[in-house]
């Protein structure tokens, strides 16, 4: 509650950096256009959570044996994070929302322009499309080799690789 926007900025980043190796992805394997994808795996929601809260916590710790105060307060700045979300009536909140303010930065593409992606990904009475889509979406979205010349066109494409996928996903389960 008493860290620093920019400390949380920082762990995150580095988080996501030591995440993107292949070492934790799950072994469902997404078939839909796999020719037209880099990577043709999924993640498992759970594993996920659970290495992101590791690496966290080995993250912070290897900070806090390891950097003063002085040098803690010249870390990078990243951009920060907004969002606000109200449950209402339901018992549990089933939306889910994703915010990168810069792909460039995140998925190491050298763009001349900032890609930024937000998403809102509504539970409709149930979390699992919501969470696979929030997880999926600008993976396949950024794969795609029309990405940088039609974004619109990788978009729809992402969205129909990451319905399908899904569907898939839960006639198995």
């Amino acid at each position: 509650r008493e860290c620093p926007p920019y400390v949380r900025e920082y762990v995150g980043h580095r988080v996501w950096t030591e995440i993107r190796n292949p070492g934790i992805n799950g072994d469902d394997h997404d078939d839909v256009d796999a020719g037209t994808n880099n990577t043709n795996q999924t993640y498992d929601t759970m594993k996920l959570i659970q290495e992101v809260t590791s690496k966290a916590n080995c993250v912070i710790k290897e900070m806090h044996s390891n950097l003063t105060v002085a040098e803690v307060e010249k870390l990078p700045r990243y951009n920060p994070i907004s969002y606000f979300a109200i449950k209402n009536g339901r018992r549990k909140m089933e939306d889910r929302h994703v915010v990168i303010h810069d792909l460039n930065t995140l998925y190491g593409m050298n763009y001349d322009q900032p890609h930024a992606y937000y998403g809102v990904f509504d539970g409709h009475a149930g979390i699992d499309a919501a969470v696979y889509s929030a997880a999926h979406l600008h993976q396949y979205m950024i794969q795609n080799p029309q990405y940088e010349m039609n974004p619109e066109a990788a978009l729809k494409h992402a969205f129909h690789i990451t319905d399908t996928n899904f569907v898939k996903k839960a006639s198995k389960e």
